[in-house]
Protein backbone atom coordinates (compact mmCIF):
# COMPACT_ATOMS: atom_id res chain seq x y z
CA UNK A 1 0.00 0.00 0.00
CA UNK A 2 1.28 3.32 -0.74
CA UNK A 3 0.77 5.59 2.11
CA UNK A 4 -0.09 8.98 0.94
CA UNK A 5 -4.05 10.24 0.35
CA UNK A 6 -3.98 12.21 -2.37
CA UNK A 7 -2.16 11.68 -5.47
CA UNK A 8 -2.18 14.41 -8.63
CA UNK A 9 -1.14 13.96 -12.07
CA UNK A 10 -0.31 16.81 -13.95
CA UNK A 11 -0.02 17.15 -17.79
CA UNK A 12 0.67 18.77 -20.46
CA UNK A 13 -2.56 18.32 -22.54
CA UNK A 14 -6.41 18.18 -22.00
CA UNK A 15 -7.17 18.76 -17.92
CA UNK A 16 -3.52 20.17 -16.49
CA UNK A 17 -4.12 18.26 -12.98
CA UNK A 18 -6.02 14.47 -13.22
CA UNK A 19 -7.00 13.21 -9.07
CA UNK A 20 -6.64 9.56 -8.20
CA UNK A 21 -9.87 8.23 -6.98
CA UNK A 22 -10.33 5.42 -5.13
CA UNK A 23 -8.93 2.93 -3.07
CA UNK A 24 -4.71 3.15 -3.51
CA UNK A 25 -3.01 0.39 -3.99
CA UNK A 26 0.02 -0.20 -5.83
CA UNK A 27 -2.00 -1.66 -8.57
CA UNK A 28 -4.64 1.29 -8.98
CA UNK A 29 -2.06 3.80 -8.98
CA UNK A 30 0.02 2.26 -11.91
CA UNK A 31 -3.60 1.77 -14.02
CA UNK A 32 -4.56 5.31 -13.16
CA UNK A 33 -1.39 6.98 -14.06
CA UNK A 34 -1.17 4.58 -17.01
CA UNK A 35 -4.81 5.62 -17.91
CA UNK A 36 -3.82 8.89 -18.03
CA UNK A 37 -0.24 9.32 -19.71
CA UNK A 38 -1.95 9.86 -23.47
CA UNK A 39 -4.16 12.99 -24.76
CA UNK A 40 -7.91 12.07 -24.46
CA UNK A 41 -7.86 12.10 -28.02
CA UNK A 42 -4.41 11.03 -29.59
CA UNK A 43 -3.41 12.09 -33.45
CA UNK A 44 -2.67 8.98 -35.02
CA UNK A 45 0.90 9.49 -36.65
CA UNK A 46 4.11 7.70 -37.44
CA UNK A 47 5.28 8.97 -33.94
CA UNK A 48 2.19 8.11 -31.96
CA UNK A 49 1.80 4.83 -33.43
CA UNK A 50 3.32 2.32 -30.96
CA UNK A 51 2.09 4.59 -28.28
CA UNK A 52 -1.41 3.69 -29.55
CA UNK A 53 -1.07 0.29 -30.11
CA UNK A 54 1.69 -0.93 -28.25
CA UNK A 55 -0.19 -0.12 -24.78
CA UNK A 56 -1.80 -1.47 -22.13
CA UNK A 57 -5.07 -0.26 -23.71
CA UNK A 58 -6.10 -2.77 -26.19
CA UNK A 59 -9.75 -1.09 -26.93
CA UNK A 60 -9.56 1.44 -29.62
CA UNK A 61 -12.09 3.89 -31.08
CA UNK A 62 -10.83 5.14 -34.82
CA UNK A 63 -11.76 8.22 -36.32
CA UNK A 64 -11.02 9.53 -39.67
CA UNK A 65 -11.67 13.29 -39.75
CA UNK A 66 -9.65 15.80 -41.96
CA UNK A 67 -8.04 18.78 -40.78
CA UNK A 68 -8.11 20.20 -44.32
CA UNK A 69 -11.87 19.77 -44.76
CA UNK A 70 -12.64 21.11 -41.09
CA UNK A 71 -13.92 18.44 -39.71
CA UNK A 72 -11.25 17.52 -37.29
CA UNK A 73 -11.61 20.84 -35.12
CA UNK A 74 -15.80 20.39 -35.66
CA UNK A 75 -15.97 16.99 -33.91
CA UNK A 76 -12.55 17.46 -31.70
CA UNK A 77 -14.20 19.01 -27.99
CA UNK A 78 -17.56 16.60 -27.94
CA UNK A 79 -15.07 13.14 -29.12
CA UNK A 80 -13.08 14.58 -25.75
CA UNK A 81 -16.08 14.48 -23.69
CA UNK A 82 -16.98 11.57 -24.61
CA UNK A 83 -13.32 9.77 -23.86
CA UNK A 84 -13.28 11.33 -20.53
CA UNK A 85 -16.04 9.11 -19.47
CA UNK A 86 -14.25 5.98 -21.27
CA UNK A 87 -10.52 7.16 -20.10
CA UNK A 88 -8.44 3.75 -19.02
CA UNK A 89 -11.39 1.37 -20.49
CA UNK A 90 -10.80 2.75 -24.27
CA UNK A 91 -8.37 4.91 -26.70
CA UNK A 92 -9.75 7.52 -28.92
CA UNK A 93 -7.74 8.39 -32.05
CA UNK A 94 -8.34 10.73 -34.80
Amino acid sequence: MIATTDILVSFQFDEKTVEFEGEITNEAVVKFIKGNLLPLVVDFNQDTAQKIFGGDQKSHVLMFLSKEDGHYDKYLDSTRDVAKDFRGQVLSTS
